[in-house]
This record gives structure tokens, C-alpha cells and sequence, in this order.
């Protein structure tokens, strides 16, 4: 049995992500694109963020979905600039946030998806990645690719930009991970669907995987 599950957001990469994983780690799920711009209400509270945008999109689907919310934080300013890295972005431009991270240039992108089938239950999943921004190759790159190209994680030795298509990034890409979080739990709590085949005979313990952290998955009614 198929099941579908709506990706609410304006953006095509996201979805293309979400449905590659599908295929690879749950192929039974088919990602339904849903391209809609949701709003984001202004505060540092990461799940107040994405509540409101599950809310939003229930409202549009009424059927299972997914949507998430990412931003980073600046190492030596702890919560900033978080959920409001965009609006930060947008209003300090590049050569503002080079200003803020002059003397530490250590950061941690996150991202939150939440999952809800009834609009009441929901569920979320969270993955960070720690890294660096870097000196741009150049401006044009900057401009044309943004955060991608200047964003180099801990333990590798290239940025989001220059790892992107390389079996690598699957470790790195903090999206990515957090929809692998998100599969292997719906796999996990839905015994009724259909198991891919990479995990064909293997045992109940091999399937429990490793524990989760309660930062990484949590549910609320």
C-alpha cells in the first residue's frame, strides 16, 4: 500500500530531497508536492515556529504532511540568530552577518519537520549540523548560491555547495538528516506498511535502530 503524505512549502528542492530519501529509505511513501508559501511568525521559539506552520497546513491538506523550518545559530551569541536567520539575512545582507561572526566564525544549522496525519497529533524531528562560514570564493558565487557555498561543516572539507551530489552529504546535510529521522520512525510505527527491501529479513532488535534523543523526535496531542 502507498501512502501519501504531503511536503507543504514553496520550495521544489526541499520536495525533490524528500522524495529522493523516499525512494531509497522508504519507498512505499510517495511525497506529494504541495507548493505553498506558509507564513512564519516572528520568534526565537523553534517550535512555536513550526507548530503554526503545521496548523496552516493542515488547514490546506486536511491529510497527512510535512513541514519544516530551519535555520543557525551564531556559536558566540547562543539562540541567535535561530528561527529568525532569514529576516536576519535579509536585513543585515551578507556583509552584515560577516561582521557578526568576525571573531568566531563558528556556527550550527538546524532543521525542524514536523509530521501530523490528523492535524491534532503531532510529531518532530530534529537534526543539526556544526560547522563554519567560510570566505566566499567569490561574491558572484555568494550571491547566486548563498549560505550553500560559504557553509562548511565539522569534519569535511568542503561546503554544502561543493559536497552537493556526492554520497557524503547524506551525513552532513541537516535536512537530510532529519527526514531520515522522520523515516525511519514512520517505518518504525507503522507495522502495516510495507517494509523496503534493504531491510527484508532483518531482525525486530535490527529495525529498533539506534535510540533517539528526545531532541530528536518528539510528539505532542
Amino acid at each position: 500500500m502507498i501512502h501519501k503524505i504531503h511536503y507543504v512549502t514553496s520550495n521544489r528542492g526541499k520536495v525533490r530531497e524528500a522524495k529522493r530519501l523516499a525512494s531509497i529509505d522508504a519507498p512505499f511513501i510517495k511525497i506529494i508536492d504541495k507548493n505553498t508559501e506558509l507564513e512564519e511568525i516572528q520568534t526565537f521559539d523553534e517550535k512555536t515556529v513550526i507548530v503554526h506552520k503545521a496548523r496552516q497546513a493542515w488547514n490546506l491538506v486536511q491529510g497527512p504532511l510535512l513541514v519544516d523550518d530551519a535555520g543557525f545559530y551564531i556559536k558566540k551569541y547562543g539562540f541567535y540568530p535561530g528561527t529568525l536567520a532569514k529576516p536576519t539575512a535579509i536585513s543585515l545582507g551578507w556583509e552584515g552577518i560577516y561582521r557578526l561572526i568576525e571573531d568566531d566564525n563558528r556556527v550550527s544549522i538546524y532543521c525542524r519537520i514536523c509530521y501530523t496525519h490528523d492535524g491534532e497529533t503531532l510529531h518532530h524531528f530534529r537534526a543539526d549540523t556544526e560547522g563554519e562560514i567560510i570566505t566566499p570564493p567569490s561574491l558572484e558565487l555568494l550571491n547566486a548560491r548563498g549560505f550553500a557555498s560559504i557553509f562548511r561543516p565539522t569534519g569535511s572539507r568542503f561546503t554544502y555547495l561543493q559536497m552537493a551530489g556526492k554520497p557524503e552529504a547524506n551525513n552532513f546535510y541537516h535536512r537530510t538528516k532529519a527526514l531520515k529521522l522522520f523515516y525511519e520512525w514512520y517505518i518504525k510505527n507503522l507495522p502495516q506498511a510495507p517494509l523496503p527491501s534493504i531491510l527484508a529479513g532483518m531482525s525486530e532488535s535490527d529495525l529498533q535502530g539506534p535510540e533517539m534523543h528526545a531532541s530528536e523526535h518528539q510528539e505532542e496531542e
